[in-house]
C-alpha cells in the first residue's frame, strides 16, 4: 500500500495524512508492506525515519520510505530492492 505521509505523528492539518492516519488505515487494510511517500517538510524535520519505524512498530507491517531508486515488484508474490545509500 502507498501512502501521502505530509505529516508526522501529532502535526495534524485539513486534508493531509500524518503517521497515526497511517497507523489507522493499515490496521485496518492489513496490508504486506505499506510505502510512505509525498513527505513533507514537518516529516523531515522530526525525522522521518523515526516516524517509518513508529508506523512499522505500531501496525507490524514492514514500512518503507519512498525513495529515489525504490523497485517493487508485484509477479504474483510481492518483493522489493532498496536504494544503496
Amino acid at each position: 500500500m502507498i501512502l501521502n505521509v505530509t505529516r508526522p505523528n501529532g502535526d495534524r492539518i485539513p486534508f493531509h495524512l500524518t503517521t497515526d492516519d497511517a497507523i489507522s488505515i493499515l490496521k485496518k487494510v492489513k496490508p504486506e508492506v505499506a510505502v510512505i511517500t509525498h513527505i513533507g517538510y514537518k516529516m523531515h524535520l522530526k525525522g522521518a525515519e523515526e516516524e517509518r519505524l513508529y508506523i512499522q512498530d505500531s501496525t507490524g507491517i514492514k514500512t518503507l520510505i519512498a525513495d529515489e531508486g525504490l523497485k517493487i515488484y508485484m509477479n504474483g508474490q510481492l518483493s522489493y530492492q532498496e536504494t544503496v545509500k
